[in-house]
């Protein structure tokens, strides 16, 4: 043991193997089998130290007895049988309880540590379905809620959260009062957020909200067993019996908000998603039932509203914004939230106010001018007040707020209109002298409009509805030379812009195609920020590629891709299409190696399958293995896995068969949606390296190792026909013929192994008349399968109508096979050249 200790490990397990040999009856036999074990364990000597915790075993009354049953399972484990390992774990857990009922040594009970390590193996071997009843059958005695939320936790970090949500309900079905119940609530909640389930997680919300019931069932079954816990030591009213509720609330109340605020963002990203909207307003809801006045709750509340307000709530959304601006003590908040109420008020109301809709928005202008008499939006919002006054004719409670409004403000667009309206409400009530007066006033400290900017305004409408008379009236040259004086004669004017959009519209109805595409690009470099020089350069590239001027139609959309920012991507995507077909496929290659690098994950995909076909083109053999690696690792599908299946392809024509079994295992682990020829290919692969395997197997043997040469053939033969078999159930036509075909070569193998086995060593000439019996014996039935495998073959091949010489192929082997004299009738077809129409002119000319 000392040596142990001291690191001279190599000498520890010499005397420990001494001691064993020497004194095989003395108690501390099983100590050392246990030492040997740890110290080869920790070498990753797995069998070896298997070897000796199953030594232990001899030995059920050594105080290591249990721990060597332990060690044995983490041993199998690492040698990948977790099957065995949770068995050893179950005979561990065995143990204990054996230890509890006898009252031996607390210290060999080791369930609680085996049942934890249970869970590890458990997720590899069973389904999460068997979890509940099989844990409730090991932790007989013990508190299981643990075990299972240690399976949900390791279920979580796999990402297997349908599991999560499996094993996490069968635990509150059978434990519905466990002091656990909450964490399960939260995280069936957060389960069902990661498998998309909103709906489900504001279920399980609701469902938490009722366990975080004071005086609800759960409360009241913790404070009993807290009662029950402490009534030893301490009186009820020294015990803290609320403190399990307000962890409870607390952690609905983090989680709630927390999934509230994510959808309600992630449905602002993408407003067609309604359903995240509805449960992000369900989740707010719950968080908000709670809630006691704080900063953390009016902020939570103010996004709540910001909800209702983008869901066209405005009436909700206001009554909640209002709720905030008179409750929230943070000047930015509060500003915000009143002003945010007025104008969900004003948008829930439309253009009819009711008194009732009148008086509160009235309130809520002066609690936003008592609080924030700086705010920014005070003009605006008493200017609104007044107005609403002014239109239901309540003159006077209008004339004296536009009447200051007016003062205060009188450089500002809102001061100049309340001073307009207070000058129309002066002229409704015919008090000219007051009219009179205050546009005096308003001389002496406002400048009017001069009369230039009048005429140059008339001028040019004039100017452009001339022109437009002509348009109506057919006169369309006439038109779309007024259309282009009118823009070089003003090109400062508003009408501008009109003026030239309307020339474009001219030359596409003459129709003037040419001009019409130059015309649109004209447009958008004279107005780069008009609304409509989008749609010019979209329309240019429109006409350029319906005139098959590809390589313009490619330039205009490259320009298209630098002004429309956020479809730039597509834009540059079909811009290289257009490259590409027009036979500039450098330039093309060039920008689909720049949008294989882009965030959109479509346009990058489609990158890769365009370079793929480019650099196939040029034989670029090892730029097009780098691009078909990046589209397996796409996760595209079904294109990925067909270009993992390439990779694996050419791996396995390599001779590589080691690494191609192994890539065929990771393109076998792709996603559902992966192609099901690739997989079926991926599982031919691995079955073809089996059978080579089983091929090279000899049957040469001595007398005494017969049935082991023959079973380790068998077990290879087995291994072989089980990948061949998995294959055919992929369904895929060409892979089933051939996996049929294999299986027949397998078993044709095997039988001329069997008849021409060498005789073995030692088995004497006399009895070889009896080893040649049974081996055919052997080799009959596995001739028939042969046969029947062949058959099967052809079956499917003449099926689905195979037109590539298989079925032929087929018959004559199976001929051959059933020793039936046949000649076949062999068709050689030779394909006919293409015949392609002769261009006379050239397009477009």
């Amino acid at each position: 043991f000392a040596r142990q200790q001291l690191g001279q490990l190599k000498e520890a397990e010499q005397r420990y193997w001494f001691l064993i040999k020497t004194f095989h009856d003395s108690s501390l036999v099983p100590d050392c089998h246990l030492a040997i074990g740890e110290m080869s364990f920790d070498r990753k000597n797995f069998k070896h130290a298997l070897e000796h915790f199953n030594a232990i075993k001899n030995y059920p009354d050594s105080r290591v007895y249990p721990y060597g049953l332990y060690k044995s399972g983490w041993t199998y484990y690492n040698l990948r049988d977790a099957m065995s390992g949770l068995k050893e774990l179950e005979k561990t857990v065995d143990y204990g309880k054996f230890v509890t009922k006898s009252g031996i040594d607390s210290r060999l009970d080791l369930r609680r540590e085996a049942l934890a390590d249970m869970t590890i193996f458990f997720e590899e071997v069973f389904p999460s379905s068997r979890a509940w009843n099989y844990f409730s059958k090991q932790a007989e005695g013990l508190d299981m809620g643990p075990y299972i939320i240690k399976l949900a936790k390791l279920y979580e970090r796999h990402s297997r959260f349908k599991d999560v949500i499996l094993v996490l309900k069968d635990f509150v079905n059978n434990l519905p009062n466990s002091e656990l119940r909450p964490e399960v609530e939260n995280r069936l909640i957060l389960a069902s957020e990661e498998v998309k389930d909103e709906s489900g997680a504001v279920a399980y919300m609701e469902s938490f909200y009722k366990v975080c019931e004071p005086e609800g069932r759960w409360d009241k079954s913790q404070r009993v067993q807290i009662l029950k816990e402490n009534s030893s030591t301490q009186k009820p009213e020294q015990l803290d019996l609320v403190a399990h509720l307000n962890s409870c609330q607390d952690m609905l109340s983090v989680t709630s908000l927390r999934l509230a605020s994510r959808w309600y963002k992630a449905w602002r990203k993408d407003q067609s998603r309604s359903s995240l909207a509805d449960n992000s307003q369900k989740a707010f809801e719950i968080h908000l039932r709670r809630a006691k006045p704080s900063e953390e709750a009016y902020q939570a509340r103010f996004l709540y509203a910001e909800l209702l307000f983008q869901l066209k709530k405005y009436r909700e959304a206001s009554l909640n914004y209002e709720t905030v601006g008179l409750g929230s003590q943070e000047k930015n908040r509060s500003h915000d939230a009143l002003y945010s109420s007025l104008l969900s008020l004003e948008k829930a109301v439309g253009d009819k106010w009711n008194d009732s809709d009148e008086t509160r928005f009235t309130s809520l202008v002066k609690h936003y001018v008592s609080r924030h008499p700086q705010g920014k939006q005070r003009l605006d919002l008493e200017f609104k007040m007044a107005l609403i006054a002014y239109e239901k004719a309540k003159y006077l409670v209008a004339a004296p707020v536009f009447l200051r409004l007016g003062s205060e403000f009188h450089d500002e667009e809102k001061g100049k209109k309340s001073q307009d309206l207070y000058l129309d409400i002066l002229n409704l009530q015919k008090d000219y002298d007051a009219l009179k007066s205050y546009a005096a006033s308003l001389r002496k400290t406002e400048k009017l409009s001069s009369r230039l900017d009048k005429l140059t305004n008339i001028y040019e409408q004039a100017y452009f509805m001339g022109v437009q008379l002509k348009e109506e009236k057919g006169q369309m040259q006439e038109a779309l030379d007024g259309y282009q004086s009118f823009a070089k004669e003003n090109p400062n004017s508003e009408l501008a812009e009109q003026a030239l959009w309307n020339t474009i519209q001219i030359y596409f109805r003459m129709p003037n195609l040419v001009s019409g595409a130059r015309a649109c690009e004209d447009f958008q470099q004279r107005f780069p920020k008009s609304k409509k020089s989008l749609d010019a350069l979209l329309r240019a590239a429109q006409t350029y590629e319906q005139i098959l001027s590809l390589v313009d139609a490619a330039r205009v959309l490259r320009i298209l891709s630098k002004v429309d920012i956020k479809s730039s991507s597509k834009w540059k995507s079909l811009s290289a299409d257009y490259l590409s077909l027009s036979g500039r496929r450098e330039d093309a290659i060039k920008l689909y190696e720049e949008l294989r690098q882009e965030k959109d994950s479509q346009v990058a995909f489609h990158a890769l399958e365009q370079l793929e076909i480019l650099y196939g083109e040029q034989k670029a053999i090892k730029s097009r293995e780098s691009i078909l690696k990046a589209i397996a690792h796409a996760n595209q599908e079904p294109r990925s896995s067909l270009a993992h299946l390439e990779l694996l392809e050419a791996t396995y024509r390599e001779g590589k068969s080691g690494e191609a079994f192994n890539e065929a295992k990771k393109l076998l682990s792709r996603s559902k949606l992966a192609s099901r020829r690739s997989l079926a290919r991926a599982r031919f692969i691995q079955a073809e390296i089996l059978a080579k395997e089983f091929e090279l197997q000899s049957v040469k043997s001595r007398a005494d190792r017969v049935a082991m040469v023959l079973g380790l053939k068998t077990s290879k033969l087995e291994k072989a026909q089980q990948a061949y078999q998995s294959a055919i159930k992929y369904g895929d036509p060409g892979v089933t013929v051939d996996s049929l075909e294999r299986l027949s070569d397998l078993y044709r193998n095997f039988v001329d192994s069997l008849r021409n086995m060498p005789l073995p060593e030692g088995l004497e000439a006399r009895d070889e008349p009896v080893f040649r019996d049974e081996m055919e014996k052997l080799a009959i039935p596995l001739e028939e399968k042969s046969v029947d495998s062949l058959a099967q073959s052809l079956a499917v091949a003449k099926k689905l109508q195979l037109r590539d010489g298989s079925v032929a192929r087929l018959q004559e082997k199976l001929n051959k096979a059933n020793m039936v004299n046949e000649d076949l009738l062999k068709v050689e077809v030779t394909l006919p050249n293409p015949v392609l129409p002769e261009l006379k002119v050239e397009v477009g000319s």
